[in-house]
């Protein structure tokens, strides 16, 4: 059984805990190895992993057969000087700032690892570095349809406004939206994920506030596989599975486009009901089980040239 070590930072939830997570759960499902993970101390307690059965109390990777990396989890391998060169590193890439020279992501790149991009974006962003040390594969994104089953039935329309990555925006665009006699709900705050999920299965529009430049941006995805109408301008790492007019509606990033884009779907029930059968059918392309096939061959390839 290979021992596969992860490392987590965690200071309240986000996408890329959720992906890592995710991952945890695609090692403990293959049958040749098993996922350990340790978490700093200096995390919150109320983290993802609080019954993970094989929790480490120190972070040991050279006990390890593999490592598996993602963000900033290189940090904590700096004081064991070369050691992807004689351990496996599986590195999650899941954002275009490893490719910024100004980041301190880029400096990563000339690691020696098998790098898994979460999408074609990111993975021609960092290829194009021409830094990247090792095999760069693309397993885009995907999400668990089980958990967010919701029906069509609304017991009222409501506008929901995802803007913890924009807050400014989205308090401009929901006085906007109240100007027009709407009542949309803004979220600002981070929630629990549980939540937020809630919140989305009871809405019938979703406008989603994605930073400028995402690797991948799972809410807008989620609200697609939720049967809810969505709204997400474009952020590079979403041109995958948003198309404007199709599964969903790519405004500009601007109070007044984002307000007419509502008011249109609003107006629009035929756009609506088409915008919402298209973005789930699009978001069957990101099912879990694909997401857990393509990296269980990976992890056999990287099996076998260890024996």
């Amino acid at each position: 059984m290979h021992r596969i070590l992860f490392h987590r930072d965690y200071h309240g939830f986000t996408g890329g805990h959720l992906k890592l997570a995710d991952y945890i759960s695609h090692v403990d499902a293959f049958p040749l190895c098993r996922s350990e993970l340790y978490v700093t101390p200096a995390s919150r307690s109320d983290h993802l992993w609080v019954d993970h059965p094989h929790l480490v109390a120190n972070y040991n990777p050279l006990q390890a057969d593999i490592l598996f990396i993602a963000g900033l989890d290189w940090e904590a391998l700096r004081i064991y000087d070369r050691i992807e060169e004689r351990t496996p590193v599986i590195n999650l890439v899941q954002g275009l700032r490893h490719a910024d020279p100004d980041s301190p992501l880029y400096s990563y790149l000339e690691k020696r690892a098998v790098r898994i991009c979460v999408s074609d974006e990111v993975a021609a962003a960092i290829s194009s570095t021409g830094r990247c040390n090792g095999p760069v594969h693309t397993i885009r994104n995907a999400i668990d349809h089980g958990l967010l089953t919701a029906d069509n039935g609304y017991l009222e329309s409501k506008i929901v406004i995802l803007g913890t990555k924009q807050p400014q925006l989205a308090s401009q665009l929901e006085q906007s939206l109240r100007d027009h006699e709407l009542a949309p709900l803004c979220i600002i705050d981070p929630l629990l994920r549980q939540e937020l999920l809630a919140i989305s299965r009871d809405a019938h529009v979703i406008v989603t506030l994605p930073t400028a430049s995402e690797g991948f941006y799972l809410p807008a995805l989620e609200a697609m596989a939720m049967k809810r109408a969505v709204i997400c301008p474009d952020c590079v790492g979403n041109r995958d599975f948003c198309r404007d007019d199709d599964t969903c509606l790519m405004p500009a990033n601007d109070v007044a486009s984002l307000t007419n884009a509502v008011l249109r779907l609003l107006r629009d029930e035929q756009l609506l009901n088409r915008l919402q059968e298209r973005g789930h059918a699009q978001s069957l392309q990101h099912r879990i089980e694909r997401e857990r096939q393509q990296f269980h061959a990976l992890l056999a390839d990287i099996v076998a040239e260890m024996a």
